[in-house]
Formats: structure tokens, sequence, C-alpha cells
């Protein structure tokens, strides 16, 4: 009868594991007192089992590939299910946790209040940035976390995905367009529309697709963040763009969300510093965020 386990061995999930937290071969090598030289014999021999590359060799450096983020979240269930208990029973330390507005509008309270019952001895700060300021924050170390479903720019902060969602319309339920399937460009002739200030990604989008279809765009209100847009909605009408995550569980009354085509991609990540791994608390309340999640799957999908 095949064997119904997974052919890694204990030792090679928990160095792949260390080696994906500090970023660094030589540092997982010393936290597990064996050699530099032994703990890349066991990550080479545990491509070989899973028949894939997990790391860019640049120069003397391993560098996690799209397939080694993956594997790891594979990874992390099961280190998770042995030591979950006695790794939340231990912890006792403040975190630090930097989001974007679009975050902190319910999502990262419900996360923080589940953390927080799941780990009773820590306790949280969280900073609201946009994506550059929260990038800063975890560079020199001033937060332990961040979130955020914009462009990285600075090489010292990595990102690892965990959930993939799109652009979508908010508008009144009172819209004859909110009964629709989906809103096209074509549909946005004559409407009201809420734009970001200048230099927002999803405001180019919007602005080339109408100029590109000669749509009329009409638009009174302009705005630098999506929960200041979804309360012009409430009080003035006209329509909003943004990531459905994770504003689509959080919405003001009466606003509801509509798919919108052409789609415009968005991929959530924890951001760490490149420099250092993750450590107890950090990943206790990323599991926490992961669970929080999951409650939008009808407008998201989990990133393994």
């Amino acid at each position: 009868m095949p064997s119904l386990l997974p052919p890694w061995t204990l030792k090679e999930i928990w160095l792949f594991d260390k080696v994906m937290s500090y970023g660094s071969v030589t540092t997982a090598a010393a936290d597990m007192d064996m050699t530099q030289s032994a703990a890349s014999r066991i990550l080479t021999g545990l491509e070989e089992k899973l028949a894939t590359s997990l790391f860019d060799r640049v120069g003397r450096n391993l560098v996690p590939n799209d397939a080694a983020f993956r594997f790891h979240g594979r990874v992390r269930r099961i280190i998770e299910a042995v030591d979950e208990r006695a790794e939340t029973a231990s912890i006792n330390r403040h975190l630090s946790v930097a989001v974007p507005p679009s975050f902190a509008a319910g999502f990262i309270q419900d996360a923080a209040a589940l953390f927080l019952s799941e780990t009773p001895n820590a306790s949280i700060t969280v900073e609201v940035r946009s994506t550059p300021g929260i990038e800063e924050l975890i560079a020199d170390g001033t937060s332990d976390l961040g979130i955020s479903d914009g462009r990285l720019r600075s090489g010292s902060v990595r990102a690892v995905p965990f959930r993939a969602s799109t652009l979508a319309c908010f508008l009144d339920k009172a819209n004859p367009l909110a009964r629709r399937p989906f809103i096209g460009v074509e549909d946005l002739d004559g409407q009201q529309i809420i734009l970001f200030t200048r230099r927002h990604r999803v405001r180019s989008h919007i602005v080339n697709l109408l100029e590109k279809s000669n749509a009329t765009l009409e638009s009174r209100i302009e705005t630098s963040t999506g929960i200041s847009a979804l309360w012009h909605v409430k009080y003035h009408g006209g329509i909003a763009f943004m990531s459905a995550f994770p504003v689509r569980g959080y919405l003001p009354d009466g606003i509801v969300p509509v798919a919108f085509h052409p789609a415009l991609p968005y991929r959530s990540a924890f951001l760490l510093p490149s420099w250092r791994g993750s450590d107890a608390i950090t990943r206790s309340f990323i599991r926490a965020v992961r669970k929080v999640s999951e409650k939008q799957s009808d407008w998201s999908s989990a990133v393994e």
C-alpha cells in the first residue's frame, strides 16, 4: 500500500521554514546547530524530492522563488499543527503592525481581536499608513509586520502574498447598475465617478479606459483613500473603484460591490523585513489574518 505521508522529513521542513523566515541559509543552519554545507545538502535533497527548484542561486546566496513561497504555505500548516499551542502559550511580547486605510476599517480590528484571544500574553499596536510609509516602517524595524496590496519599491522588504482579489465598483444599491452581474467601461458614460487623487494606479486605470472608449468622465469628488471614497458614495452617490478585498466585508449600509470589467488584479501580502525572519508572535498574527481573510472567499481567493 503506498504511503500517505509526504516524502520529506521534519528536519527538512524545519530547516526550509527557518531559511524562509530568516532569509539566510547560514543563520538557519546555525539555529539548527548544523554547518552551512550540511544545510545546503538538505535543501538540495528536498528540491529533488519535490522535483522542483525552490531557490534561485544569485552569487553565493539562495533567493526563494514562487515555488518556495507556495511550498512554504504547506510547510507552515504542518509546523503549526505541531507547535501552535505551545508557541502561542509562550508568547509574551508586543507586536507592531502597519496596514493601509482599506485594511483599517474593520478587517484589522477583526484580526487583532482574534490574535489577542489566541495569544493572551501579547499586545498590539496598529499603524495606518500608505504602502510607501508601511515599507519604511518595516525596513527600519519600527513595525514587525505590514500588510498591503500595493507595489513594493524597497529591496529591504519582502512580500508573502496571502490573498488574491480584483477591482470592483462600489455604488448605492438603488443605482440601476447595482443589479448588473458586472459593470463595463461603457456603462460609466455619464455616471458620477469618485476618483482617487493623482498618481494612484486605480485612477490611471479608470481614466485610461474612459479615454480609450470616448466615454464622458464626470467627477466632482477626488479623495486619497478607499474608505473615504466609500463614504462619499453613501452621502453623495456615484461610483468608487477599489479592490474588493478586504472592504467588501465592511461596507457602509446601502453600498454594494459589483464586479468591474476589464479586471485589475490585486495580491494582498504580508510585508516582512528581508534582513530577518518572522518570530512566534508575528506568525501568530499571520495565522489570525489568514483565518479572518477566509470569511471573504466569495470575493477573493487564498494565495499559497
